[in-house]
């Protein structure tokens, strides 16, 4: 009797077939007695079920195809586009100021960095589609700093005493600052244009942005300029070509790079995913995101904040030429950075 009703039932009910049952089994075990147990066996069972399920969906979802198990997957494959499209037109331009053909080398980067991990494999992973990611990021770093130093000295010291180009000055260094821009868009991607979750990390994306106008600030420190003695109305740079004060200024800029890359990655998924894989120990995820705390500050601070602030004061002194807004800037942000240092090798991450 009790199999065909649940037979029937559990054609009759569908999906919801279980749970009615469960009700059906409570009835009776009521009629007869010793349902307490009964029930609670069943529920026990309809629990593991229902987690099972669960888990099964969760697995799928993690292991399927990531472009159909992801609503907004459509935005890595944009922001691939992007990089793409940014990263061949720093390189062309770098071979049409410079009139060097061979400099078109340079997209094997953008080929094995962005291209490659945005066509292949057509089917990851989410934890391979994280990865994916970073590895995109990687090439816009790897050919910005790769370009920078040689388009901002043709900009600064060979395109502002030629009269015949077609390219000058202004267009070369705002080609480059456009990468803030790019940044932004992969910041904002990563977070799937969530107003959440972006307003949860505003804080980092507004320092993303200062840091990245901070490297600028400091290349155009490269333009100062004043009047020849040699010739009325010819303006020579301050700062000379292949000076250690310039070659400084080069480095630490393109150095400041990887900092930027860093703060981009933690502000994607790659962090948040680990933690995810690390939830079931708490200990874990805490040592690992003060770990990267750790890393994070103490490159800020070496690559960054600390030689840019030692250069403006510097310049400052022996150019009188300064920029009161970014030399507090550096200054805050030292502050901030050792202490946010101490905080995680003495006490750990705090979320």
């Amino acid at each position: 009797m009790s199999g065909e009703l649940k037979k029937s039932d559990s054609t009759w009910y569908g999906t919801n077939a279980q749970e009615r049952l469960l009700e059906l089994e409570r009835s009776v075990n009521s009629d007869i007695g010793g349902g307490e147990r009964n029930t609670s066996i069943q529920n026990g069972k309809s629990y593991e079920i229902i987690e099972n399920e669960q888990e099964a969906s969760n697995n799928t979802r993690d292991n399927c195809c990531f472009v159909q198990a992801e609503p907004c997957a459509w935005l890595d494959f944009l922001t691939a586009v992007v990089f793409t499209g940014y990263c061949v037109f720093i390189v062309w331009l770098l071979a049409h100021t410079r009139e060097n053909l061979y400099y078109h080398l340079l997209n094997i980067l953008v080929f094995s960095f962005i291209v490659i991990w945005s066509i292949f494999p057509w089917c990851y992973t989410r934890g391979m589609a994280i990865f994916s990611r970073q590895l995109r990021l990687i090439g816009v770093v790897a050919v910005l700093m790769t370009t920078f130093t040689m388009l901002t000295r043709t900009a600064f010291y060979q395109l502002t005493s030629s009269k015949d180009v077609t390219i000058g000055k202004n267009f070369v260094v705002v080609s480059l600052k456009a990468c803030i821009a790019v940044f932004l868009w992969a910041m904002l991607a990563q977070k799937r244009l969530s107003l959440i979750a972006i307003k949860a990390d505003k804080q980092l994306i507004v320092q993303v942005i200062l840091d990245s106008v901070d490297i600028f600030s400091l290349a155009e420190t490269l333009c100062m300029s004043h009047s020849s003695d040699s010739a009325v109305g010819k303006m020579e740079p301050v700062i000379q070509e292949g000076t250690p004060l310039e070659m400084t200024i080069q480095t630490f800029c393109t150095l400041a790079f990887v900092v930027l890359w860093i703060q981009v990655a933690a502000l994607g998924t790659a962090l948040d995913h680990l933690a995810g894989i690390l939830q079931q120990d708490p200990d874990r995820v805490s040592t690992t995101k003060s770990v990267y705390n750790i890393i994070f500050q103490s490159l800020s601070l070496a690559f960054h904040n600390i030689p840019f602030l030692a250069i403006r004061i510097f310049v400052w002194v022996q150019f009188k030429v300064y920029d009161i807004g970014f030399i507090a800037k550096n200054v805050m942000a030292i502050i901030f950075g050792i202490a946010e240092l101490r905080y995680s090798v003495i006490l750990g991450y705090n979320p």
